[in-house]
């Protein structure tokens, strides 16, 4: 079989990568790459008959009756063909009103989706200069900027250079190859009993599956079915581009594919290092820590170790979803999970994903670079928090409360602690001051939390300079206590002036006040 022939096939109605493959990788440069690129142009500019062995895929027709055939191992093969027959109808064959290769697109990135339309429909410049193909394309009118931050359209354009490197050196007597001399072995793996679970036990002919990428896989399979009653509020943040009909009501996993694939990934993706999925992963592995230190199951000395392995794994690039969720037993908390993560990614992408403590601590959670207990911490506690955006007021307030007993976590069990706190204040997130009144929880440091939220309630605005303090860090409990360190119910405000005299906001001595504060200290 050839390209136009699967093309052709009745058996569907288009070719669609999925989002479960990883970009176009034979336009990478990589010494590797160039030589894999460089060795197959070759052998087909040579005009002899070129076999791309086997080709396996899955025709599935879940989406709004579409038949798609998913092609499982041979994407790579197949986008390469697909550029060379592109090539040849718009720059030798003049086949402008050809729809055949319209059936071909990706779904691994919206960018890659629209650029591969925009490719197809549009004329190109009849004559471009040799290595100046790529140039050319990015200076027509419909190609949009934002696409050069896409690694497949990156990578189609380096292939397309080199396709038109070599038609220009192709000697007249040779001509442009016969393409449909282009052939592979296809089988159909529905007609085997098989599904697209395979790939991730297949040995792939081009770069390897990432961590992310199977990981990604794996979440899907295990999405909560059907519609679920939280649904609405998940995706509620979210802005459907081009206001797709029935996306907001398709089911969880559907929007939850959908949002995977566009704002999602593209909130993660670095421009200057060229990579998204590693931070994207980085992400994921620190909520569900959080999630398993408040949910899982297993008492605190499991956990930790359990987090050991899951940090262990992280480094070690063999993070599986089983390992993520091995403490997440029933189904209802396992689809907790997914809410609770889908409203945090589509609130997180509405800021620039940086979170700072009153007392200047910051946490840059694009990029969580080491799976320390605080910025796991704030991750977790911003999770928790129920309101609609992470841009109000209500929202500020709890994270002041949550910083608090941040600065309190030392160790496993510290942190396992907290999350648990978290957990169980969940629920009067968006009006933490009045709801810390209702806690009985033993613990002295919501204890202090609580006596803090009394006396802001009654305006005592000192208490939020005396917390934001370098010296205090949200632990202000010798302003609250009397000579017995016995809780008062009122804040000192004597002992705070006193000690404002002497120091400044980043805990340095005020100027020429340090020998009198010795004195006085005496």
């Amino acid at each position: 079989m050839n390209l136009k022939q699967l093309l052709n096939d009745s058996r569907f109605d288009v070719i669609c990568v999925p989002r479960l493959q990883r970009d176009y990788a034979q336009g990478r440069h990589t010494v590797k790459i160039d030589d894999i690129r460089n060795t197959l142009l070759s052998e087909i500019f040579s005009g002899m008959p070129v076999h791309l062995n086997m080709i396996f895929g899955d025709v599935d027709d879940s989406l709004h009756g579409c038949r798609r055939f998913i092609p499982i191992d041979g994407q790579q093969r197949l986008t390469t063909l697909f550029l060379l027959y592109l090539y040849r109808n718009k720059m030798i064959s003049k086949k402008l009103g050809d729809d055949t290769l319209k059936k071909f697109t990706y779904e691994t990135r919206r960018s890659s989706t629209d650029f591969i339309k925009q490719l197809v429909e549009n004329g190109w410049t009849e004559k471009i200069e040799t290595g100046k193909f790529s140039e050319t394309i990015r200076n027509e009118n419909w190609y949009r900027q934002v696409w050069d931050d896409d690694p497949t359209v990156a990578g189609m354009l380096v292939m397309l250079n080199d396709i038109h490197k070599y038609a220009m050196c192709q000697p007249e007597s040779i001509g442009f190859p016969d393409l449909d001399k282009i052939t592979f072995d296809f089988e159909n793996l529905k007609d085997l009993g098989l599904n697209e679970t395979l790939y991730i036990k297949m040995n792939s002919r081009g770069l390897e599956l990432t961590n992310f990428e199977i990981l990604k896989c794996s979440m899907e399979n295990n999405l909560p079915n059907g519609h679920i009653d939280a649904e609405r509020e998940c995706f509620k943040a979210y802005e459907y581009e081009d206001n797709i009909d029935g996306i907001r009501d398709a089911t969880f996993a559907d929007q939850w594919k959908w949002c995977m694939d566009r704002k999602w990934s593209d909130w993660f993706w670095n421009s200057e290092t060229l990579e998204g999925d590693s931070y994207f992963l980085k992400f994921i592995t620190a909520y569900s820590i959080g999630f398993d230190a408040a949910y899982g199951k297993d008492n605190q000395s499991v956990k930790i170790e359990r987090i050991g392995k899951i940090r262990k794994r992280l480094t070690e690039h063999t993070l599986s979803w089983e390992q993520l969720i091995k403490g997440i037993e029933s189904q209802e908390t396992r689809d907790r999970y997914f809410v609770k993560l889908a409203k945090l990614l589509n609130r997180m992408i509405l800021t620039d994903g940086i979170f700072k403590s009153s007392w200047g601590d910051t946490y840059v959670l694009k990029d969580i670079s080491e799976m320390k207990y605080k910025p796991v911490a704030v991750l977790f506690a911003i999770s928790c928090y129920e309101g609609n955006t992470l841009c109000e007021r209500a929202f500020d307030e709890w994270m002041r409360v949550c910083f608090n007993l941040i600065e309190y976590i030392d160790s496993g069990e510290s942190f396992i602690a907290f999350c648990s706190q978290i957990k169980d204040l969940t629920g009067v997130s968006t009006d933490i001051l009045n709801g810390l009144q209702l806690t009985n929880s033993s613990s002295r440091r919501l204890q202090q939390e609580k006596i803090k939220a009394t006396l802001l309630l009654r305006g005592v605005r000192q208490l939020r300079d005396a917390e934001s303090h370098q010296l205090f860090r949200g632990n202000i409990r010798q302003m609250l206590v009397d000579c017995n360190n016995q809780f008062t119910g009122i804040f000192n405000t004597l002992k705070w002036s006193n000690f404002a005299r002497y120091f400044s906001n980043d805990g340095n001595f005020k100027p020429g006040i340090k020998t009198d504060f010795v004195v006085a200290f005496f």
